[in-house]
């Protein structure tokens, strides 16, 4: 038996979704995040030449990646209008089915739209606030311990 909302509306049609905004907004999430992968790898160093003395970036890095992470997954479920309601609905149905199959994935995030894509950029909101207090905070640190190539790429994402 469906115990879903009985107007709970349906993924969106072709007609309601705007297929240009979508390609621009995932191709500048992706694009972002390879500048991010960058950045990692000069964290990371190489199998020779470790960068492990470099923990002071770890938090930021972590932080850039989860805002990359929570953009790239919303950009798929924004809806073109949320409404109360049907926001509320889904945020049941996403907790019953935690409590039901202790487990989400994909289709779930899609069936709950209206719910999730808030709670995925939220979450990127979150991280960027988050990210940009850290950075105020090391900023003196670092200028002794960050490359100049980490600098460029670091200053793309403060604000």
């Amino acid at each position: 038996m469906d115990k879903r909302e009985p107007h709970a509306p349906k993924w969106f049609s072709k007609a309601q979704v705007d297929l240009p905004w979508l390609v621009k907004r995932r191709s500048k999430i992706q694009a972002t995040s390879l500048e991010l992968y960058s950045a990692i790898e000069l964290y990371l160093g190489d199998a020779a030449h470790p960068n492990e003395h470099r923990e002071e970036l770890r938090t930021e890095l972590v932080l850039l990646i989860a805002t990359a992470l929570s953009l790239w997954r919303s950009v798929f479920l924004s809806a073109q209008a949320r409404r109360g309601y049907e926001m509320v609905a889904h945020a049941r149905r996403m907790l019953e089915i935690v409590i039901e199959t202790n487990a989400v994935g994909f289709p779930q995030d899609k069936e709950t739209y209206q719910w999730t894509g808030g709670f995925y950029n939220s979450n990127a909101i979150y991280r960027l606030e988050h990210f940009a207090k850290v950075v105020a905070t090391n900023n003196a640190l670092y200028a002794d311990i960050v490359s100049d190539a980490e600098k460029k790429t670091l200053d793309k994402f403060s604000f």
